[in-house]
């Protein structure tokens, strides 16, 4: 299936998360069930993710309803920018 103005949402089935999830193009698209939604806007601050980061994102969603994905927290999160300071502790032990 191929998004077109008209389409105001596809539920797919995640091999990462295995699960099913909601891409929602349409924000006023309310889906009747409990799945886990992500909007259009969010997708790009997925892609470069590895999959045990990607499962991370989607616990959060899943126990904050209705929470997105933002870059600012997004890294903050996950931590982005400790690997080098824990790399240099390593080194200095």
């Amino acid at each position: 299936m191929q998004a077109n103005e008209k389409t105001r949402a596809i539920k797919i089935q995640s091999h990462v998360l295995g699960e099913d999830i909601w891409l929602i193009f349409d924000p006023t698209f309310v889906p009747d069930d409990q799945l886990v939604r992500y909007s259009i806007d969010e997708i790009p601050l997925l892609v470069n993710l590895a999959a045990n980061e990607i499962r991370s994102v989607h616990d959060v969603k899943k126990e904050m309803i209705g929470a997105k994905v933002v870059e600012q927290s997004f890294r903050k999160v996950l931590g982005r920018g400790s690997e080098k300071s824990a790399s240099k502790k390593r080194r200095t032990k």
